[in-house]
């Protein structure tokens, strides 16, 4: 079990250090208007305070936006492929499997899927881009 109780600035902290290490690829940790592809984004999506009727563990989804490159370039398509597999220097998931507390910052870490629908041109900030949306969860004491 992680020692201290969680922050989402620590875990999100926690996921752009894990996933710089993913081959070519950028990792804003911060919502940004302007990304830079290839780069993931991090966001939290739902969290549950008290997931065990009371303090002591919660329940933290997050989402993971993916941005491989301006929408109507085939090659950022094919770049994208590569950050979906389950292994290699690429694959967003052997990323957070590598170090599953975050550096101690959580009790497990594990990417969850890839959003159904998700995959394709992707709008951010007023542009498309090929991309995809994964989705995640953390259990953290509180």
């Amino acid at each position: 079990m992680a020692t201290a109780t969680w922050s989402w600035s620590d875990i999100r902290s926690g996921l752009a250090d894990a996933l710089e290490t993913v081959t070519d690829l950028r990792v804003h940790r911060e919502l940004v208007d302007k990304p830079t592809p290839p780069c993931v984004l991090i966001g939290p999506r739902k969290i549950e305070y008290y997931a065990t009727m009371g303090p002591g563990l919660s329940f933290i989804e997050f989402t993971l936006v993916l941005l491989a490159g301006a929408a109507g370039d085939r090659v950022p398509q094919d770049r994208l492929d590569r950050y979906l597999d389950p292994s290699g220097e690429y694959s967003l998931s052997a990323a957070l499997r590598a170090d599953t507390t975050l550096g101690g910052r959580v009790d497990d870490v594990i990417l969850d899927r890839l959003d159904e629908g998700s995959y394709g041109r992707v709008a951010w900030a007023g542009t498309d881009w090929w991309g995809a949306t994964f989705s995640g969860r953390v259990n953290a004491a509180s």
